[in-house]
């Protein structure tokens, strides 16, 4: 499946006067364009965020391990929730439907 292309948007930001000195400096040394440090940037704060929640979960997960399972469980669950999941959809055909007053 090929991914959408998706289009540019435009914004329009105002920076205090040192960090758009700053910016200019960057956008010089790094022989790029203020659009493609803001994406780069936005993109590190983005993964920086990811992996400190991943990191978290692993924290959490590490801290309260699931006690009475194993991987060979794993199908079995999944085939009851599917089934659990099959039997609220059918329920909710023969739901009586509201009337109107």
């Amino acid at each position: 499946m090929i991914a959408p292309v998706l289009k540019p948007k435009t914004y329009t930001i105002t920076l205090p006067a040192d960090e758009a000195a700053k910016a200019e400096i960057l956008v010089a040394e790094e022989n790029s364009s203020l659009s493609q440090m803001v994406a780069g940037a936005i993109q590190t704060l983005w993964l920086t965020r990811c992996e400190r929640l991943f990191s978290e979960t692993r924290a959490y997960a590490s801290a309260h391990p699931v006690s009475g399972y194993t991987e060979a469980d794993i199908p079995r669950m999944i085939a009851e929730v599917r089934a659990e999941m099959a039997q609220e959809k059918l329920e909710s055909y023969h739901e009586p439907l509201a009337t109107a007053s």
